[in-house]
Formats: C-alpha cells, sequence, structure tokens
C-alpha cells in the first residue's frame, strides 16, 4: 500500500518523496505510482522490494503466531 510505496520511495528515490505522496492523494494513485515507476525505470525494483516486504511481513506474522515455517523445495524439473 501507500505506506510501503512511501518507504520504497524514501530509499530507492528521496529526491522523489514529495511528488510520489501526492499521487497517493488522488484516485487511481497505486497505478499512477507504477505509471511513475515505469518513467523512471523502477518498476522491477519496486516488484523485488514489494515482494521481499510480504515475505518478511508473513515471516513475521508467523512467528507471532507460533507457526514454524518449513523450507521451500525446489524440484529440478
Amino acid at each position: 500500500g501507500r505506506e510501503l510505496a512511501l518507504s520504497f520511495t524514501d530509499q530507492v528515490l528521496p529526491a522523489d518523496y514529495e511528488e510520489v505522496s501526492l499521487l497517493f492523494q488522488k484516485r487511481n494513485s497505486y497505478r499512477a505510482f507504477k505509471e511513475w515507476l515505469l518513467s523512471k525505470n523502477q518498476l522491477q525494483n519496486w516488484f523485488q522490494f514489494e515482494a521481499l516486504a510480504i515475505k518478511d511481513a508473513l515471516h513475521a506474522w508467523c512467528a507471532e503466531n507460533s507457526i514454524k515455517l518449513i523450507p521451500e523445495r525446489h524440484s529440478s524439473k
């Protein structure tokens, strides 16, 4: 969401933080943010940042709820 997008901007493109913050004050802000990222050639970096943040949040939730994670197995097809 908005906070994650602002965190990404703060870390990767801090000079553009205010501009991104303004994007999230309008309708269709997430779409506008992704278009803005595309114009900055940062869309792939955003997807990686977002995926890592989701993974970290899921790990934290599991830890808080005493759920043991089983390591992912990669098949060799």
